[in-house]
């Protein structure tokens, strides 16, 4: 058998302390949403409370005081009513109709239309699944004739059932994205119309058959359109370019005739005539302002403009009360009864309306993040609740005596603050306190029921006696324009307390004129508040004993401060952190004096503690192969915890953990061992993994957003902070909460499609650890073999069926390395020097073993999974279980060979026109693949072919892909001709070098210069 040459790297160092804590129960709600928990807290009864946001129309509710989210993706107001959710358990809605009763609905939402018989009381999915639609049509004189055209493709369907089957008519239009309409003379209703892609069709003979209208002054682009429902042969059109006209036709499009007066700078984008008078036009003028014409669109005017800062969408007329007119805008929908003069906000922002008999139903509109709460047993086998809440985010959770929930957050506008009391037998609110201009980031107890909440405010009404009533300025630092956050000047720390009933007892500011925020809060026994957050403020008021008196920082520091019970003393503050960023989002006491802050920052830790992975910046993931592509690292601050005693006294340690890049821890808490534990986001895909947690992610890690923070993190360190005991990259940022007996961690986990890529939304994982269970052995991290990038370049991937990875671990193998085997029958053997690796119970072929490193080869078995269990046994030992992804393909180049299969490399380019590319992770093969199996004649082809395409100044073509001959299955081999170069260059790598792109992973060839 042919050997690769450099395919492995030199070994890690020995094993070192570690942890691999075990999974002992987990529980999932899901629904067709995003569901994404923020807060967890146990009761002292052993009891789990989780809160998070959902945009969930159907998020699993159990003895639920509030079923369905307060704001849906379909709300309908009713007889000139408020909006209200009408129901649909839908995450979006793109389209709408109804029969000319209302009683049919018909609406088009992700997983396909949907119908209702009763008004939108009730609801059933079609039959027939379509893709989205962007209009639909219900007849109005027989309602069993509905209309869908879909979104992307352009294809009109017809269902004669109303809305149950569905059957493509034939008809195609170019596809109109958002912005189309069916309608249907309710006299005629074999004449219909189809206002798709800026154009009018007419059909007389029932969608038999569309012709194009010839629209004048129009220039073939109409930009709105409407029939008159008491006379459906007067139409409306508008062009759709500035100072458009609108134009009318009285004889169903065959003719047309544009007012004297209606040419508008604009340009109309919705219309809409009045049920009983087809003189009557209201019209959006370009999202300025709204008008009306009386004289069937021979001159308009200025009805309202709603305010300067309010974009209109559309407008939209009760058929049943035709004095309710309506406008749907950025900021709401606006209702008006008396010809517009007066208006008033009814229903949320959506981009469109339909109207039916005295329903108006939104479009375009989804469900907004809503706050939900579940209650758990100990071992998260049973949900004694769980519920919506209201419209907006919940950042702090907190417990009092009597086990009674409290929540503080905010409302949809994001400005405005929300603290909630919830019941602890169920899920009633035992109040509800809405804060102008206040938004509470965390919330404590004291031992009255009072509650403590921090946070940021633009407005605070503060009491009497207040450490600080009026803030400090003006700030005196100079605001860069292109900050991203300029508002910060704007909104101030405070501290305040409100009573049992949620009456405010006292409120305080402790800020700087520059701006902070609060994001921490903890009691002591004598009532005292502890305060931590960050501030841009070098004014920010700190006691003559600070640890760190002046502004560490060039942008923002991390704070911590402890207020008398009655927020009228500043008892102790003091700067935290350094270099350009730091803040503190999580805070814990200890009982002893000690203050424990986690959060982010760019100090340095202290000597002894756990430190981050060096490197100071956010190099681009996944280099290509060859020359280096890696842009200028980025300064970035990244998770840390501390612990302090309120003095002037350094702090015992700062420990910092994670990659190179941003992150932040935003919770911490402590086991029964005294060990730290730590959650929040990460956006460095290098974060090292330690005896990582199966069963806390499951994206592959190609697919992870790390530059968009989206994903998270879950780290335990030792007491002292010293060394980092275990930590595991999550699918989304969590948090994490510990009591006598278990530590519990709640985050979102990402949803996979049937492929297994991930699809951007998330499921609320809540998970058990047993931080005294631990395995003896550990793995931490599953890699690509990847021998041409060197190993600081290669991050936890996912595996594809038949590929040869790393297994990065600890005391997983003899101190000595041991070799391949082949069986007896011909096949790589699957244990070797007394090591066996599993993935999912299937015993993996072995490459080579040792203490610190595995090469082992993915089983075939693994095909069409989307994850897998991975288990190392070793003298009787068995590691923690590591869940790795599983795509189909993960392709990763073992070697380039020159013709004389000598290594192809800068030193040694290719000297003829052939190279010889040997990879891995192509998946499975036809005939199907053996694992261990060695590839001979005739050699197998992959079952799926990589894309595969060129670049530089060289032809290319590929003269063979498939299985490597004499390899073991799982390697494959693209042979690869070239001429050139093409164009002559004087020097530099464009004269001897091309780049192979296989599936997206590229690969440097060199050839000798001409």
């Amino acid at each position: 058998m042919r050997t690769l040459c450099g395919i492995l790297l030199p070994l890690l160092s020995s094993i070192g302390l570690s942890f691999g804590q075990v999974l002992i129960n987990h529980r999932l709600l899901s629904g067709n949403g995003s569901d994404q928990p923020t807060v967890i807290a146990t009761d002292g009864s052993g009891f789990v409370y989780v809160a998070g946001n959902t945009t969930s129309g159907n998020f699993p509710v159990t003895n639920a005081l509030e079923a369905q989210p307060p704001q849906g993706a379909l709300e309908v107001s009713i007889n000139g009513g408020g909006f209200v959710n009408s129901g649909l358990a839908a995450t979006s809605v793109y389209a709408v109709s109804a029969s000319s009763d209302g009683r049919l609905v018909i609406a088009s939402t992700p997983n396909g239309i949907v119908r209702s018989t009763d008004q939108g009381v009730t609801w059933t999915a079609a039959a027939d699944v379509l893709p989205l639609a962007s209009a639909l049509a219900v007849d109005p004189v027989n309602s069993s004739n509905a209309y869908a055209l879909l979104l992307q493709s352009g294809a009109l369907y017809k269902s004669s059932n109303g809305g149950v089957n569905w059957q493509k008519t034939g008809a195609s239009f170019p596809p109109s994205g958002a912005v189309s309409r069916i309608a249907i003379n309710p006299q005629t209703p074999t004449t219909m119309y189809l206002w798709a892609a800026y154009v009018i069709y007419r059909s007389t003979d029932g969608a038999q058959s569309w012709q194009p209208l010839s629209i004048p002054n129009s220039n073939n682009s109409v930009s709105a359109f409407a029939l008159a429902p008491s006379q459906p042969n007067v139409l409306y059109a508008s062009a759709s370019s500035i100072f458009g006209p609108v134009i009318q036709s009285i004889d169903g499009g065959n003719t047309w005739t544009q007012g004297a007066n209606n040419a508008f700078a604009y340009g109309p984008t919705s219309m809409a005539v009045d049920p009983t008078n087809p003189a009557t036009v209201w019209l959006v003028n370009g999202g300025v302002d709204i008008l009306r014409s009386t004289d069937s669109g021979g001159s308009f005017q200025t009805v309202t403009t709603l305010s300067c800062c309010v974009a209109l969408y559309s407008v939209a007329i009760d058929p049943a009360n035709p004095s309710y007119v309506y406008a749907a805008g950025s900021q709401g929908v606006f209702e008006t009864t008396d010809g517009g003069q007066t208006w008033s906000a009814v229903g949320p922002s959506v981009s469109s309306l339909y109207a039916a008999p005295s329903h108006i139903y939104t479009v375009g509109g989804s469900v907004p993040p809503t706050v939900f709460l579940a209650k758990f047993d100990a071992a998260l086998s049973q949900v004694i609740y769980s519920t919506y809440l209201w419209t907006g985010t919940v950042s702090g959770i907190a417990l009092d005596g009597a086990g009674d929930v409290y929540l503080v957050g905010s409302d949809y506008t994001g400005v405005n603050g929300v603290v909630m009391k919830v019941s602890a037998a169920d899920s009633s609110v035992l109040y509800s306190t809405a804060l102008s201009g206040v938004v509470p980031n965390a919330i404590a107890m004291d031992a009255s029921g009072n509650a403590l909440i921090v946070g940021t405010a633009t407005g605070l009404a503060v009491t009497k006696g207040a450490y600080e009533s009026i803030i400090p300025g003006p700030c005196a630092r100079t605001i860069d324009v292109t900050d991203a956050f300029l508002n910060q000047e704007n909104t101030h720390a405070f501290v305040a307390k409100l009573n049992g009933s949620g009456a405010l007892v006292n409120a305080t500011y402790i800020t700087g004129s520059c701006g902070d925020s609060a994001y921490a809060v903890a009691l002591d026994a004598s009532g005292a508040v502890y305060v931590a957050g960050e501030t841009y403020s070098s004014d920010f008021p700190v006691t003559a004993d600070a640890m760190i008196a002046t502004f560490p920082s060039t942008y923002s520091s991390a704070f911590v401060a402890k207020l008398s019970p009655a927020g009228d003393q500043l008892l102790y503050a003091s700067f935290v952190g350094g270099g350009s960023f730091s803040a503190a989002h999580a805070l814990a006491l200890d009982g002893a004096g000690n203050v424990y802050l986690a959060g982010s920052t760019q100090a340095s830790p202290t000597a002894g503690a756990a430190h981050a992975s060096s490197g100071g910046g956010c190099p681009q993931r996944g280099p290509t192969i060859g020359p280096p592509q890696i842009p200028p690292p980025i300064s970035g601050d990244i998770p840390f915890v501390l612990k302090m005693t309120l003095s002037a006294a350094p702090p015992a340690f700062l420990a910092t953990v994670g990659g190179t890049c941003h992150g932040e821890a935003d919770s911490v808490a402590f086991d029964a061992a005294g060990n730290i534990w730590l959650a929040g986001s990460n956006a460095s895909w290098d974060f090292p993994t330690i005896a990582p947690l199966g069963g806390l992610g499951q994206i592959p890690p190609q697919e992870l957003d790390f530059y968009g923070s989206a994903t998270g993190f879950l780290a335990e360190l030792s007491p002292a902070g010293s060394a980092v005991l275990s930590a595991t990259v999550t699918d989304s940022y969590g948090s994490v909460t510990a009591d006598s007996t278990a530590v519990y961690y709640a985050g979102g986990l990402g949803d996979l499609s049937a492929s297994g890529s991930a699809e951007g939304n998330y499921s609320a994982l809540v998970a058990e650890i047993n931080p005294a269970q631990v395995a003896s052995i550990f793995i931490d991290e599953i890699a690509q073999d990847s021998p041409l990038v060197p190993a600081a370049s290669r991050p936890p991937s996912a595996v594809a069926p038949g590929e040869i990875v790393r297994i990065i671990g600890r005391g997983i193998g003899p101190q000595n390395q041991a070799g391949a085997n082949l069986t007896a029958g011909g096949t790589m053997a699957t244990s070797i020097g007394g090591v066996q690796v599993t993935f999912n119970g299937v015993p993996a072929p072995l490459v080579t073993a040792q203490a610190n490193q595995i090469v082992a080869i993915t089983p075939f078995e693994l095909t069409g999974l989307t994850s897998a269990a991975v288990q190392v046994q070793y003298n009787g030992f068995t590691s923690n279980t590591y869940t790795v992804s599983v795509v189909a393909q993960n392709p990763d180049t073992l070697a380039v060979a020159n013709s004389d299969w000598s290594a192809n490399s800068a030193t040694n380019p290719a000297q003829g026109s052939a190279v010889t590319i040997f990879l891995t992770g192509l998946g499975q093969t036809n005939p199907p693949a053996v694992d261990g199996s060695i590839n001979r004649p005739p050699l197998a082809q992959p079952v799926t072919v990589p894309n595969i395409t060129f670049t530089g100044n060289y032809s290319v073509s590929v003269t063979f892909l498939g299985a490597a001959a004499f390899e073991v299955a799982g390697v494959s081999q693209i042979n690869v001709t070239f001429s050139g170069p093409l164009i002559p260059v004087l020097g530099g790598p464009y004269n001897t070098a091309f780049i192979v792109y296989i599936g997206g992973t590229g690969v440097t060839v060199y050839a000798a210069a001409p």
